[in-house]
């Protein structure tokens, strides 16, 4: 029923079984709109109605028919349907369209449960839309001290149904691998956050009836707020071994331990990461590389969320610069 609003109402009586015995359905429309509607989509998720085969409504000696090509059209009716997209179909009225106050039938090949107004016959609509998003992970199960946030695909057919087992390649992902999304047309992945890096996911899905669409999302971002350098390497504590050695001994081997990072030529380098995610609390994360003219050591330390409130990371960063980050 087409109400005055132009909004569409699905009525169905529990009575009238299907006409075939089986699942077939007979449609009549009501145009109760102060205006003609050329066409309807109708939608039902899961029940292929728009999988014509060949026992529509002039198999049953209906009189007048044929009206149309598949048999499953009324008087005045054309059909619209195709297999890639089986759960929608368009139905199309003939001449200026369904006139206001004015009745038409048709059969389908399964129940429909929603119907909306098409502004003009045309193409049916068919492919995928795609949504992306990125989420915080909790606090309590965030692994180590590593920061992760979740990566979340939804994949939704033409006709408004989840797309199901859709299969999805990732631009971060390792040559080969596919991923799929769930019963309910999701892909939730769970996204290492690294320190001086940045991430986009470009997502490439192809659904179970041939449907393909693409979609791109910024998981996060990473910039440098701060750089510091220093002659030398950290020093470990050797404070147990003068204690043991003491006296002369103990001094010479603290000497000759504070002389080797200037001996060695190593440089330190820190650098203070501030890394943003859509959507959730930034990341703080430290790296320091200590090196020479042979070799480079890493080490690095990240501050996830559990260990975000260290909002002093800077400030310690500028200390230790002796006033302030390069």
């Amino acid at each position: 029923m087409v109400n005055s609003d132009n909004t569409v109402t699905v009525l169905e009586d529990p009575l009238v079984p299907p006409y075939d015995g089986s699942e077939d359905t007979l449609v009549g429309i009501v145009n109760n709109s102060p205006a003609p509607v050329p066409a309807v989509t109708v939608f039902g998720p899961g029940t292929n109605l728009g999988g014509l085969d060949s026992d529509g409504l002039c198999s049953f000696g209906v009189t007048g028919c044929p009206f149309g090509p598949t048999g499953y059209e009324g008087p005045g009716t054309s059909i619209k349907a195709s297999t890639g997209v089986p759960d929608i179909a368009e139905i199309d009225f003939s001449g200026q369209g369904l006139a206001p106050g004015a009745t038409a039938y048709f059969s389908l090949e399964g129940a429909l449960t929603s119907a909306k107004i098409t502004s003009r016959p045309g193409p049916m609509p068919t492919g995928l839309t795609l949504s992306t998003s990125v989420t915080d992970e909790p606090i309590s199960p965030d692994p180590g001290t590593h920061a992760y946030v979740h990566f979340i695909l939804t994949a939704i057919n033409a006709d408004g149904s989840p797309a199901s087992n859709a299969a999805v390649t990732l631009s971060n992902a390792k040559p080969g691998d596919v991923f799929h999304t769930n019963a309910s047309g999701v892909l939730n992945l769970l996204e290492r956050v690294t320190a001086g890096d940045s991430l986009t996911i470009t997502a490439n899905v192809t659904a179970t009836n041939g449907s393909t669409a693409s979609a791109q999302q910024e998981v996060y971002s990473s910039s440098t707020y701060a750089v510091c350098s220093f002659k030398g390497q950290p020093q470990t504590d050797i404070s147990l071994l003068t204690e043991m050695l003491g006296g002369l001994w103990g001094a010479v081997a603290d000497l000759i331990h504070s002389l080797i990072p200037f001996i060695g030529g190593y440089t330190t380098t820190t650098y203070g990461y501030k890394i943003t995610v859509p959507g959730a609390s930034d990341i703080y994360a430290q790296w320091l590389t200590i090196a020479n003219a042979k070799q480079t050591k890493v080490n690095e330390t990240d501050y996830s969320r559990k260990q975000l409130l260290k909002p002093d990371l800077n400030s310690q960063l500028a200390r230790s610069c002796g006033g302030g980050p390069a």
